[in-house]
């Protein structure tokens, strides 16, 4: 088989391309339950441009309305728990938005008889991080047997033992302070106390910021 430098160039564009994906981060974000905030973390994460998202959802929540708001394209995709039949490997972070205390006990203890304790131990394996979202926690009433109440406190230590980043925002993400710029949403529009927001060339806005600050009449300037 003969190859023209035309037909040669493109082989060569599409393995350079093919290795430009291969190397590009995913983000897994595991969906425990249904999540009462999806638009300030969608729209973070829908935004930015620094990595792959790949949300693994249990079949039984309803994330119909998320996909309406936030449509599949080519760095943010949808897919079932159940269809994944191997674990990922290659460079990848994982983010948990909710995490209830029966997840809390079981990933301290290493009990891995659910998708997400599996999922986690997966990533201790392959030594990749895993965040979870501090509000999406599910922490004691302080009602409690105080021995309860030690015991479970010994459980979220155990957490950052194991080196699992409980983060406060999206921007506390690795992959968000590997990246030099900075991605404003519609919740940091919301609790902005000022008249106006100074961006540098690379940070991005979201479209959904852009309006929530004109309707508040703060002014975006770069």
């Amino acid at each position: 088989m003969e190859f023209n430098e035309t037909t040669l160039r493109k082989i060569i564009s599409r393995v350079l391309e093919e290795m430009e994906e291969t190397s590009v981060p995913i983000l897994y974000v595991v969906l425990t339950e249904a999540i009462t905030y999806p638009l300030g973390l969608f729209e973070s994460l829908y935004i930015q441009q620094d990595y792959k998202v790949v949300i693994l959802y249990d079949e039984c929540l309803d994330i119909e309305k998320n996909r309406e708001i936030f449509p599949e394209k080519s760095n943010f995709t949808y897919v079932q728990q159940s269809s994944i039949t191997e674990p990922p490997l290659g460079v990848f972070e994982s983010l948990f938005p909710m995490f209830n205390k029966t997840l809390i006990a079981k990933t301290a203890l290493g009990v891995g008889d659910t998708f997400a304790t599996k999922w986690i131990e997966h990533c201790f394996e392959q030594g990749q991080k895993v965040s979870i979202l501090k509000s999406g926690m599910q922490m004691l009433t302080g009602k409690e047997p105080a021995g309860y109440q030690r015991t479970f406190q010994k459980y979220v230590k155990t957490l950052a033992d194991y080196e699992i980043n409980i983060i406060d925002k999206m921007a506390d993400m690795s992959f968000h302070k590997q990246a030099e710029r900075k991605i404003i949403t519609y919740q940091d529009v919301f609790n902005f106390q000022g008249s106006e927001i100074k961006l540098d060339r690379q940070d991005i806005i979201t479209d959904l910021a852009k309006e929530k600050a004109q309707e508040l009449g703060i002014i975006i300037k770069y």
